[in-house]
């Protein structure tokens, strides 16, 4: 397709093609937050289940099964903590969010570091900014820019 454009017309379709992706790259954030959400959602209903005596093994193992294709390596779940957040997050708030997923921290000997040192790298790349709440270090997502598209 492409071989028979008209010169005149490759900056039309790469206008329109960047409009796509920025849509594209829009819905995945958003689909990102409802994943996130879900993700909580479910672990409260566990504990909930648990605390009432209710057998939800069954159920369990199936959402066992969607987390392996949903969950990424430690700075992915990271960010899309922060992401998720309509507030800043501090580190404590990142481990509480991580732990309410059922994260696993156990492979990290001192998570706290971890999370902070993952948060900084962040802040470096500006995927995320650093701000400070009540006098100690947070973080906040970065708007996503898509201008005019």
């Amino acid at each position: 397709m492409i071989l028979f454009m008209e010169k005149t017309e490759f900056r039309a379709t790469y206008e329109r093609h960047l409009r796509g992706l920025a849509q594209a790259v829009k819905d995945l954030d958003k689909l990102e937050n409802k994943i996130t959400t879900y993700r909580r959602t479910l672990s409260s209903l566990a504990n909930l289940c648990k605390d009432s005596g209710e057998n939800i093994s069954d159920l369990q193992q199936k959402y066992a099964d969607l987390l392996k294709r949903v969950e990424g390596p430690l700075t992915d779940e990271i960010r899309k903590v922060v992401k998720a957040s309509p507030d800043p997050v501090t580190t404590h708030d990142v481990r509480h969010a991580l732990r309410m997923l059922n994260y696993d921290l156990a492979a990290h000997s001192n998570p706290m570091a971890t999370i902070n040192a993952i948060l900084n790298r962040l802040a470096d790349a500006k995927e995320v900014k650093e701000v400070t709440v009540g006098g100690r270090k947070a973080w906040k997502r970065m708007q996503p820019f898509f201008g005019e598209y």
